[in-house]
């Protein structure tokens, strides 16, 4: 009833000649952005039932973005529908090419069996904890813009289900500040409440308030959608370091089985990618998921489970998504309340015009020693991740701006609020972030031991007289012997 003009706003309320249902109101024009396609106020740009022109149709599987028909990233268009080249048996690693009966498609390659972790649905190999078309089970769609995690379809961090449909409810004119809530034609919607003109620093966006420096779906100009695995960074989309982008999705090389040490590299049946290398198994400290071998500690796209991915600008810490140290999330995105003048102090506390924000509170136009003003926000520009080295230039998931660089944590650390830790030996974050070791103690294999012992299978042990562990861990001294200064004798 939003934009149907046979029944505007509720059942048969009718729309006079030359006027169109906008936001569940007649109008005598569409809003900012949009157009006119058969009495229905519609976006061109997004509109995938009138993309770029009224009465352009996308083929099934197809999304409108910036005005033209495309698949999503890693599918292509085979014989008029969108198909993944990778698990679908009509179409297996190429358009066309059909796996024979009693095959399955995995990984672009025609098998008799699924790899580990996957299972064959009609034909295909899926991933069903993190699978949109089979979410938890064969034919299981994820609808209104939910995604699969952990078999259980879900909208993105910051989205709320309005009706089958995940929306924004911090920008959606249609939900503003709750399912259902609808701003006036002439309004648009802003941190949750309708109001005359976007903030300082967003643009109008077909009744939306958008960022176009940080929103992934309107990155640089409205209706410029980012990729699902890409961030909007200084208003263009790209992918985050340690990632590749590989025929316009973002790929981490060191663990995609599809993409493993280089784009278009697939690992075989059975195998599994580890450090950028196909191998038969992964390491000791990592998880199988979906073929790759990863930490569910700290990785981004499996955060504490398999499929468990964070949203752009999160990091995974300690298994659980959050945001990056000294950002609190408000809303879909990230933000430094520290400094944001829409989100002072507290998410969407909004400083008046003309007025910054420094260590939380509104004030005058000037910052404080060692701060930048960017966009009416006092940064530190040397640490803010969203700021990093200059006004807009933010770090991507998983990265921590040090001394003005965006930079990642090395293998085997993690972000610890903005500082990269060893889990494995750092006594002020032992095991966990934050997990601080107490005076006489050290940090071994992620537990607090006292001075001079060792963590072996958990437990704490001295390797000099430990007769199960002499030495080292797990060097037990053969019968009859003991263990002495760490030798067996």
């Amino acid at each position: 009833m939003q934009n149907d003009p046979a029944h505007c706003g509720g059942c048969g309320v009718a729309c006079a000649a030359g006027e169109t249902c906008a936001r569940g109101a007649c109008t005598a024009a569409c809003p900012t952005g949009e157009r006119s396609c058969a009495g229905t106020c519609v976006d061109p740009l997004t509109d995938p039932a009138n993309c770029g022109a009224c009465g352009v149709s996308c083929a099934a599987g197809q999304r409108c973005d910036a005005g033209s028909c495309e698949c999503v990233p890693g599918q292509r268009l085979c014989g008029g529908r969108c198909v993944d080249p990778l698990s679908d048996p009509a179409h297996c690693g190429a358009c066309g090419a059909a796996c024979a009966a009693g095959e399955v498609c995995t990984r672009g390659s025609c098998t008799v069996a699924c790899a580990p972790g996957t299972t064959a649905c009609g034909g295909a190999c899926v991933d069903l904890t993190r699978d949109d078309a089979n979410c938890g089970a064969c034919g299981n769609a994820c609808m209104g813009g939910s995604s699969c995690a952990a078999g259980a379809c879900a909208c993105p961090a910051g989205l709320t289900d309005c009706g089958g449909v995940c929306v924004d409810l911090t920008s959606d004119p249609a939900h503003c500040g709750a399912c259902a809530t609808a701003c006036p034609s002439t309004e648009s919607c802003s941190f949750g409440r309708c109001v005359g003109s976007c903030p300082l620093g967003q643009t109008d966006c077909a009744g939306a308030c958008a960022d176009l420096q940080f929103d992934p779906a309107n990155c640089g100009a409205c209706g410029d959608a980012c990729g699902p695995t890409q961030a909007c960074r200084s208003g263009s989309c790209g992918c985050g370091r340690g990632q590749v982008d590989c025929g316009g999705v973002c790929a981490a090389t060191q663990s995609d089985p599809a993409n493993c040490g280089a784009c278009g590299t697939v690992c075989a049946a059975g195998e599994v990618c580890d450090a950028g290398a196909c191998v038969g198994m992964c390491a000791m400290d990592a998880t199988l998921c979906a073929g790759s071998c990863v930490n569910p500690n700290n990785d981004v796209f499996h955060c504490g489970a398999c499929g468990n991915a964070c949203s752009p600008g999160q990091n995974c810490v300690s298994g659980s998504c959050g945001c990056a140290g000294g950002l609190t999330q408000c809303g879909r995105a990230c933000h430094n309340t520290d400094s944001n003048r829409n989100h002072c102090g507290a998410c969407f506390n909004q400083c008046a015009d003309g007025e910054t924000c420094a260590a939380g509170t509104c004030g005058g136009r000037s910052c404080p020693g060692g701060r930048t003003d960017c966009g009416g926000s006092c940064v530190r520009t040397d640490r803010d991740p969203l700021n990093c080295g200059s006004c807009g230039n933010a770090c991507a998931a998983g990265e921590s701006c040090v001394d003005a660089t965006c930079a990642p944590c090395p293998r085997g650390e993690t972000d610890c609020a903005g500082t990269c830790a060893d889990l494995a030996v750092d006594d002020a974050n032992c095991g966990a972030c934050g997990a601080t070791c107490a005076t006489g103690q050290s940090c071994s294999d992620g537990l607090c031991c006292p001075t001079g012992q060792t963590a072996c299978g958990g437990a704490c042990v001295d390797t000099s007289s430990d007769d199960m562990h002499c030495g080292a861990c797990d060097n037990a001294c053969p019968a009859l012997t003991a263990c002495t200064a760490g030798a067996c004798g």
